[in-house]
């Protein structure tokens, strides 16, 4: 792994979004050192937390989070984004990303070895890891860290997990699996709907044109939109126009929907309840839930395992309401297991 230090040139009449103490290079697939990890807090704390987003994010969206969890947890926090989706522009642009994304095991293998770059950040041997995932995060971090525990790799291993308006939709294959929960008309075509014009617009880009693409996705997004079939929150859409990422980047990033249309789901599913409990917040305001009701309703079951919806809020929740969000994911993580596990 290598580190270099980070720097900012603050304005007075700009507010800028917190600098990391540092930033370290690890390896994603294809490039020795493609990753960034976003570092903020002490190496010595007795709680390590990664933190990893997804569509349409990089690391920018959970630096403030981190920051004040490292501030008021003190917690040792890093924040990497799933590759692909690292948007630096001084040394290596998004453009020199495959044309073709990338599959869950190398975006699995890409995220394992940014945990295992902040594990080696960590000085204290002794500290408890706790992961937290957004979106597609969500989704891969799944799979890391069934691969990490089913191993037994006591390093990488989560102690405690979070996901963030979604979740895996299946329990542990050791457990018995529930009846999945019913959903109305409506909801079964806004999610699948919306799946396949990701994907639709991704493969269109690829394989016959960016500006087809471009049209293709307007102008579908706005029908659904007029029918009231998009699940986003109001105030999630506003964040789209705010980072005011180029659309065919934003097309792009969509690869994972087409990798979940080949692959399916695979691994992606909830750890053994008993061994590492799970907190799951979700934006109570959408129009339709990514997650099981069947399946929430089991976790608010489980000892040590909480729920957390939160009001006027869509997908990006801990953005729009960082202080609630936050103070749920301390109370959490600063929990000892004693507490949590029976």
């Amino acid at each position: 792994m290598s580190g270099e230090s980070a720097s900012s040139t603050c304005e007075a009449t700009t507010i800028l979004p917190p600098v990391p103490d540092e930033i370290v290079r690890y390896p994603i697939t294809g490039e020795e050192y493609g990753g960034r990890l976003f570092m903020f807090g002490k190496p010595d704390a007795e709680n390590v937390v990664l933190l990893c987003g997804g569509y349409p994010d990089d690391q920018q969206v959970f630096v403030e989070m981190a920051a004040r969890l490292a501030k008021e947890g003190n917690c040792f926090c890093g924040v990497a984004c799933l590759v692909g989706y690292d948007s630096a522009a001084d040394d290596r642009p998004w453009t020199s990303y495959r044309s073709q994304g990338y599959n869950f095991s190398e975006m699995t293998w890409s995220l394992r070895n940014a945990a295992k770059a902040l594990r080696e950040q960590s000085c204290n041997p002794k500290a408890k890891l706790t992961t937290i995932f957004h979106d597609w995060g969500s989704f891969i971090g799944a799979f890391y860290t069934h691969e990490a525990l089913e191993e037994k790799d006591t390093l990488l291993s989560p102690d405690k997990i979070i996901y963030i308006d979604v979740m895996p939709m299946k329990l542990h294959p050791s457990c018995t699996q529930l009846k999945p929960a019913k959903r109305t008309t409506k909801e079964f075509i806004t999610v699948h709907t919306y799946r396949y014009v990701f994907m639709a617009a991704h493969l269109i880009q690829r394989f016959l044109s960016q500006y087809l693409a471009a049209f293709f996705f307007l102008f579908v997004l706005t029908i659904l939109s007029i029918l009231g079939l998009v699940p986003s929150h109001p105030k999630d859409t506003a964040r789209f126009t705010e980072k005011k990422v180029p659309l065919d980047r934003l097309i792009y990033m969509a690869f994972p929907y087409y990798h979940l249309a080949v692959q399916g789901a695979g691994k992606s599913y909830l750890p053994r309840l008993e061994e590492t409990p799970v907190l799951y917040l979700y934006g109570a305001d959408k129009s339709v839930q990514f997650h099981d009701d069947n399946l929430v309703n089991h976790l608010q079951e489980q000892k040590g395992c909480e729920v957390v919806a939160v009001n006027d809020t869509g997908h990006h929740l801990f953005l729009q309401k960082p202080d609630l969000c936050l103070s749920a994911i301390k109370r959490f993580i600063l929990e000892t297991r004693t507490t949590i596990k029976s």
